[in-house]
């Protein structure tokens, strides 16, 4: 039997939206390997088994892949809703909130796009600008809405709640992050790390706002 996966057969039929799918797993290996610059149509139809007329069907150019690959992350607002209990206090809630969106922005997936992103930004600022704005900007305003509706929140006349959302997310991230990015570190010692910064954040910001 031929390996499909090489591009030595031909793909069952299948509907659109798999094959979709299966474009963005094969695109996601291929940007991460090579960089996006490196990165051709041709090696992405390769890696899918699939010829590049087809690929060129469902996106007409390296950027569309790359921007429906930012689209298909997982989305912190789903996360969150699927774990959120309403009778959880301020406080609780502002700690569950601050563990999903640092869980989410510090996921493996997230942190190889970030390292992407990063490395072609003087080449592709429309690439960094996509992910700022697809990623970055819609996470913010999530957690503005929670935090907005948290009760511990003081509604200080003045200050953006997005200010907010940065000093307290900002404080969970803090070199966490940076140490991600540069250091390969294990999922589990990262999550170690990540529950500690959340403990410590909500300990000194509770004490700050009560």
């Amino acid at each position: 039997m031929k390996d499909e996966s090489r591009g030595g057969g031909r793909l069952p039929v299948m509907p659109e939206d798999d094959r979709r799918q299966l474009i963005l797993r094969a695109a996601e290996k291929v940007f991460t390997a090579s960089g996006f610059g490196a990165a051709t149509m041709e090696e992405i139809a390769k890696r899918c088994g699939m010829s590049k007329k087809t690929l060129y069907k469902l996106f007409p150019d390296k950027m569309s892949v790359f921007a429906a690959l930012i689209d298909s992350h997982d989305n912190p607002r789903l996360v969150w809703e699927a774990q959120a209990s309403e009778d959880q206090d301020g406080t609780a809630q502002l700690r569950r909130l601050l563990t999903a969106l640092a869980t989410f922005i510090l996921s493996p997936r997230q942190i190889a796009l970030t390292r992407l992103v990063i490395s072609e930004a003087h080449n592709t600022p429309e690439l960094a600008r996509r992910f700022y704005e697809d990623c970055i900007v819609r996470t913010r305003a999530f957690a503005a809405d929670q935090l907005a509706g948290n009760p511990i929140v003081p509604k200080t006349a003045g200050i953006d709640i997005l200010a907010v959302v940065d000093t307290f997310v900002g404080s969970v991230l803090g070199i966490l992050q940076l140490k991600a990015l540069m250091l390969d570190m294990e999922p589990d010692a990262i999550q170690r790390e990540l529950e500690e910064r959340v403990d410590a954040t909500v300990a000194v910001l509770t004490k700050a706002l009560l």
